[in-house]
Formats: structure tokens, sequence, C-alpha cells
């Protein structure tokens, strides 16, 4: 930001103060946190600079792997957030790439580093299965386990 003031050397009673405002930096450190079916999540840091305006929304692009045309991915307005959920647009088994730039009053600044290539399509987090086994040996001890991967029943149980 820019601020000077000056005075007419006539007419002394004119006073000015002028604000120059620029377009934000580049957004920093933009990550893929997590594939969905039809769609992305993603999160960045702000840009180092915010033009001397605070940011007021964020443009999210992508493309596909090696194009040449970024396309918005979304017209909602992200807002000041660093983090955003696409839910749909994108397709399943296509590999794209994303990038994001900041806005402020001044318009739109460049675009971060776009993120490495990935394929669309939804993961399973295992850390959200959680399977409880109970069984009983034939000696009659009962068990009770809990496993984040897989529940392996073996013979010599007994349901």
């Amino acid at each position: 930001m820019f601020a000077s003031s000056c005075k007419h050397p006539i007419i002394h009673l004119l006073s000015c103060r002028v604000f120059i405002t620029e377009k934000p930096g580049k957004p920093l450190s933009l990550e893929i946190v997590r594939t969905l079916k039809n769609g992305v999540n993603l999160a960045w840091k702000p840009p180092a600079s915010d033009g001397g305006a605070e940011i007021t929304n964020y443009v999210l692009e992508h493309r596909i792997e090696s194009g040449i045309k970024w396309v918005r991915a979304t017209e909602d307005r992200i807002g000041p957030d660093t983090s955003y959920t696409l839910k749909k647009g994108l397709k399943e088994d296509m590999v794209y790439e994303f990038r994001v730039s900041a806005e402020n009053k001044a318009g739109v600044g460049p675009p971060s580093d776009p993120t490495a290539p990935i394929t669309i399509k939804e993961q399973i987090s295992t850390s959200s299965i959680l399977i409880v086994c109970r069984a009983r040996f034939s000696s009659g001890t009962s068990i009770c386990r809990q496993i984040t991967h897989i529940c392996s029943v073996f013979d010599n149980f007994r349901q």
C-alpha cells in the first residue's frame, strides 16, 4: 500500500490522500488433502503479500493432466478460507492438476504453483473402519478386540 498527502501550490485548502492497492501475491503450499469420487479437498496458505487490502476470495482452477487450458472449478465464492472441498464437476479416474489464486479489491493475483497430477477416486480411510470381532475359542475363553484393518476368522473359533 502506498499513501501520499499532497497540497495544491495555489489553493492551500485542497489536500488529498492516495492509497494504492495491488493484487495479492500467489497462495503458498497448495496441497490435496483428499480425493473424493467426483471431487477433491484442497488446502493452502495465504500469499506472503495481500497487496495492501484484505483477501476476500480465492479462485480455484483445474485442468486435465498436462492440458493447456485452466478451467475455473467453481463459481462459488470460497471467501477468505484457505481450504475448499470441490464436491462435483470432476470425473472419476481422470487425472487433474489444481491451482488457486487470491483476490482482493484490486483484482485476482497470480496463481499458486500447481499440484502434482492426481487421479480422482474415492479414498477409503482405514482410520474410519472399525470392526469389532467377538469370538469364543473351543476352550470357552472369549476375546474381544478392535481391529482397524482386517478381522480374520480362524478355524479354531466357534461363534
